[in-house]
């Protein structure tokens, strides 16, 4: 077994039944006790929390029961960000198995909201906690026959209790980042759990070098690639885009810059560069979309300290007026990025400039849209590296840097749009992860 880079492989270890139980009765007390040391606090954020407070019944196995005898897969993602990611799964799952039943579940508040809203005609359960008679009544409710987990979690009650079940469970979409390896190298030491995973489809090689670092036989892992990349879009229909530019009161030759998920100082920075852009291209266009809407005060007076107009998008909306021609046009919504950034001529991806991570530059680059993002990419190295690969997006060191990359590229349309297919084709080359993970699943389901 080739070591991982980060340690030599985790051995399987095989305990006796009396180690085995006595460790999972150590479980199950830690668990215990845990929520009781932290149950004031739960029950102020109770109170305060009307999601939290109606979650309860189904953290505690009470929720809904499945009707009916039909075969089911269970799909749970932990919360928003992995909800999303099955979605499309999800989908294809039920257009190759309408015979078959879906059951969704999310750990948090907000990832169980969200499933609610995609997936109207499954039953929607909150994922319960892990102690094993909690466990238990959850699958005596759903009855699946097989579980799926999105990304990568390690429940040992849950593992337990579907494999004597004789359930299989397999995780999609898996990742095992350098921090999450270290425990889970500790885990394997102490409750091996690993070995109770039927089937490891993961994102990328280096998360499958670190599972066989980890003890996980070579034969249960494969790698599929991203099923986030299958939710970006290409493009957007003619009718969505031609809408937005009329609520904005921009045309098609507008030279519009969306600074898209930014956060403070980085809309400073955009600003300062937008009248040198202005001078060069009269009737350039700034359209700030803050990461979070609740900063949407705050952006406004940035604006106005820098000598500009700020026009809110839901004012328009409000009034029907059209924006001055000058006006920095302010995001106030949510969920809606996706068709600012189908507008620009330029994008550029926040939390980048800053000491963020960064943001998903891959959602302009997919749309075509020549993608700028600074030095701070951390949380998406993946998605860099790709997009360094197909040299599909440019890397900025800092704002001066940004304000000449935006001016070269209002400049040069053709240097621009060939920045923008070449990030179109990078996306392009990584898709296909959600069929791969799709066929792996019903094939393991076919062989139970």
């Amino acid at each position: 077994m080739p070591p991982d880079p980060t340690g030599a492989p985790v051995p399987v270890r095989r305990r006796s039944r009396v180690v085995t139980a006595l460790l999972y009765a150590f479980y199950d007390g830690f668990f215990a006790l845990f929520l009781l040391l932290t149950a004031p606090w739960f029950l102020v954020r109770i109170v305060r929390d009307h999601g939290l407070r109606a979650s309860l019944a189904g953290r505690f196995g009470f929720g809904p029961r499945r009707a009916g005898g039909r075969r089911c897969i269970w799909v749970h993602g932990v919360s928003v960000g992995e909800v999303k990611a099955a979605r499309l799964l999800v989908e294809q799952i039920a257009g190759a198995r309408p015979d078959h039943d879906l059951v969704i579940s999310s750990t948090t508040s907000a990832g169980f909201a969200l499933a609610r809203r995609l997936f109207p005609k499954q039953l929607v359960i909150q994922f319960p906690l892990d102690l094993r008679w909690i466990v238990r009544r959850v699958l005596e409710r759903v009855r699946p026959d097989l579980i799926v987990l999105v990304e990568l979690e390690i429940w040992p009650n849950l593992l337990r209790e579907a494999q004597a079940r004789a359930v299989p469970v397999m995780i999609v979409n898996g990742r095992v980042s350098a921090r999450s390896f270290r425990g889970y190298r500790l885990l394997a030491r102490l409750l091996p759990q690993f070995e109770l995973i039927a089937r490891y489809a993961v994102q990328n090689d280096e998360y499958a070098e670190r599972l066989r670092g980890l003890g996980v036989p070579e034969e249960q892992i494969v790698v599929t690639g991203n099923m986030k990349y299958d939710t970006l879009r290409t493009e957007l229909p003619a009718a969505v885009v031609a809408a937005a530019r009329r609520e904005l009161g921009l045309s098609a030759a507008t030279a519009l810059v969306v600074a898209g998920s930014t956060h403070a100082g980085e809309e400073e920075a955009l600003l300062l560069e937008l009248r040198g852009w202005r001078r060069a291209h009269p009737g350039a266009r700034l359209l700030l979309a803050p990461r979070h809407v609740e900063r949407v005060d705050e952006v406004v007076r940035i604006i106005e300290n820098h000598g500009f107009t700020a026009t809110r998008l839901t004012e328009l909306r409000a009034t029907g007026r059209t924006p001055p021609d000058d006006a920095v046009l302010l995001a106030d919504t949510i969920g809606e990025l996706e068709t600012f950034y189908a507008l620009g001529r330029v994008a550029f991806v926040g939390g980048s400039l800053i000491d963020r991570g960064g943001h998903n530059m891959l959602e302009p680059a997919a749309l075509g849209v020549p993608t700028l993002y600074g030095g701070s990419v951390h949380n998406f190295i993946d998605e860099v590296r790709l997009l360094e690969r197909f040299a599909g997006g440019e890397q900025v060191a800092d704002r001066n840097a940004l304000g000449a990359a935006v001016a070269r590229l209002l400049a040069d349309p053709a240097a621009a749009r060939a920045l923008g297919e070449r990030g179109r084709a990078a996306v392009a080359s990584i898709r296909g992860g959600t069929a791969r993970s799709r066929d792996l699943l019903l094939a393991l389901l076919d062989a139970r």
